[in-house]
């Protein structure tokens, strides 16, 4: 996550194999002087396989999935700012009339200001939200039945006293909120 590029890039892939398997993907980077960004997009699908000699399974479902990323950066001598965005859709095809989707979207952004070359204090905030649904193309109904929500603070202070010494005090807050199938009620913890 920290690694800086440092050159303006464009990468772009293809590739196809047996059973209509698709990847197709593209990642941009750019680099200025104080600021730095890659942004990368990925899209893979393949076919269904049946089995010649079924055991307990005779089927590898078929499927698709999206992803898309981006992450930033912009530094001074006094501050850093990082922030992040992800999105991801994965579709995996049951049969004609019914396919489930996963979907995943998180957001991050963390800052850290230096008051001198001893000290510096860092916060930062994420959110990661990941659902399953179930998709009924018959009537066009995505049923959602699972999700799991989660939001976290942080904060960080560091103080460099002596050598071999570092004062850190901090701390931090989650909000975690899951909804299944698996339960018959909610929670948020």
């Amino acid at each position: 996550i920290t690694v800086k590029p440092d050159e303006n890039r464009l990468n772009i892939e293809s590739r196809y194999a047996s059973n209509n398997q698709w990847r197709n993907g593209a990642t941009f980077t750019y680099a200025a002087e104080n600021f730095n960004s890659v942004t990368s997009f990925r899209h893979t699908a393949a076919d269904p396989i049946l089995l010649e000699n079924p055991g307990d399974y005779n089927k590898i479902y078929g499927f698709k999935t999206y992803d898309l990323s981006h992450k930033m950066r912009y530094e001074t001598d006094k501050f850093d700012i990082l922030a992040r965005l992800g999105v991801f859709f994965r579709q995996r095809d049951i049969d004609n009339v019914q396919s489930e989707r996963y979907r995943d979207f998180s957001a991050s952004v963390r800052g850290k200001y230096r008051f001198s070359e001893q000290q510096n204090i860092e916060l930062g905030y994420s959110f990661d939200q990941y659902d399953k649904s179930d998709y009924l193309s018959s009537n066009g109904k995505d049923i959602r039945d699972y999700s799991n929500v989660q939001h976290t603070l942080r904060a960080l202070y560091n103080n460099s006293l002596k050598r071999n010494m570092i004062l850190m005090a901090g701390g931090d807050f989650m909000r975690d909120y899951l909804m299944s199938y698996q339960f018959s009620t909610t929670g948020a913890n």
